[in-house]
């Protein structure tokens, strides 16, 4: 994939610029636990400002169209003159847009790319409330991208973690204004090049829910010549394909998994699976027991072991996505892999890590530091992993 040219979007000044981000950070009680993805935009936003823009931001939240006023707050306490416009209606949105940010005769407020008049300028910086609020965001409405559109004269796409959604801020809103990508986009670019320089020294540490999506990439890998470590419930469908109990653990249930036994990947000496575990009843177990009226929670001591092993002898480890039932606390495992990853014996390597629950727990454990590159991005750097291209940024470059 060719980059940006970094020159465009330091460019951009005195516009009234519409910028992508993504702030879908987890909160918990009201009050956000992890806030790497907001941090990440300090230097989107600050570049924008300092080039003399009026900024409008736009970002999605959860699935369930939640309000982003928690993270306003939180964005509130760095960018003091933040206005917050909690309301939907396109009408009211557009007019305190206009209201806050500009005296436009009729004529340039109908001209999408013509520059807005900006003076008795009332802030500098407003946010909008989450796009997943509008109908026509997750739709990729064409009418909702041309409202979008219609109230800035250039777009930034910056909101890396969203990029293989064909959603309307994602990939149809460049049809109506000038656009770039912002360096948040370019940093994961660069970050993420080693995953498309797949060879035997590459280890690819892989965990979360469901392998049916992930099958593609595992092939991929695998083809190339990697290693690749299966953990977490997408784990538990390799081991019924193998005939190994899993009891009451998770899997996914979209595979087939007497079609999974016969994939040539599987069948060679580079997939690896945890050989022990933790279970529900904190336990320790192996594949080779029979699992009776308990679950399958974390990594055990000597998956552990193995995995180091594997660590030690690659020289590119990619992870993403929890080993263990990290929703319900079973995050030890996770951690402890993380930790070598990060440790001074794998200072040589290069190591890349993404996945929200992922990072999450880097950041818990102040590791952030010591990896190679931290990912922004969950399902759009495995999209990316697989396809070496995301949609959203192939629709702005």
């Amino acid at each position: 994939m060719k980059l940006i040219n970094k020159v465009k979007y330091n460019n951009i000044k005195n516009k009234v610029v519409l910028v992508r981000l993504d702030l879908n950070v987890p909160i918990e009680n009201g009050k956000i636990v992890d806030d790497y993805r907001i941090i990440s935009t300090y230097q989107t936003i600050d570049t924008l400002l300092k080039n003399k823009n009026k900024v409008i931001i736009t970002s999605h939240l959860g699935e369930s169209g939640e309000s982003l006023e928690p993270v306003y707050k939180y964005l509130n306490k760095k960018y003091k003159d933040l206005l917050f416009i909690k309301s939907t209606d396109q009408k009211e949105i557009a007019n305190m847009v206009d209201n806050n940010f500009s005296s436009a005769s009729k004529a340039q407020k109908e001209s999408i790319f013509g520059l807005r008049n900006i003076k008795k300028i009332k802030t500098n910086i407003i946010m909008l409330e989450n796009l997943r609020c509008f109908e026509g965001e997750k739709k990729n409405s064409a009418a909702f991208a041309k409202f979008l559109a219609s109230l800035a004269n250039v777009y930034v796409y910056d909101a890396f973690a969203v990029a293989h959604r064909k959603h309307a801020s994602v990939v149809s809103l460049s049809r109506y204004l000038p656009h770039c990508v912002g360096p948040l986009i370019i940093n994961e670019l660069k970050g993420l090049m080693p995953t498309q320089k797949i060879n035997a020294k590459t280890l690819f540490i892989l965990g979360g829910a469901k392998i049916s999506t992930k099958l593609p990439l595992i092939d991929k890998y695998v083809d190339k010549g990697a290693t690749v470590f299966v953990g977490g419930a997408m784990a538990h469908n390799i081991m019924l394909a193998q005939d190994i109990s899993i009891g009451n653990s998770l899997y996914d249930k979209d595979i087939n998994n007497k079609a999974l036994a016969k994939k040539s990947a599987f069948k060679s000496n580079r997939v690896y699976i945890p050989y022990d575990y933790i279970t529900s009843k904190n336990k320790i177990g192996n594949t080779s027991q029979k699992l009776v009226n308990q679950a399958i929670y974390d990594l055990g001591p000597e998956t552990f072991s193995m995995i180091k092993k594997l660590i030690e002898s690659h020289k590119t480890i990619i992870v993403n996505g929890p080993l263990g039932l990290y929703e319900k606390g079973y995050d030890k495992g996770s951690v402890a892999i993380l930790r070598y990853i990060a440790s001074d014996k794998c200072k040589d390597k290069i190591t890349i890590a993404g996945g929200g629950d992922t990072v999450t727990l880097i950041e818990k454990a102040k590791l952030n530091k010591r990896f190679t590159f931290v990912s922004t991005g969950g399902g759009a750097m495995l999209y990316y992993m697989e396809k070496g291209q995301l949609p959203g940024i192939e629709a702005n470059k």
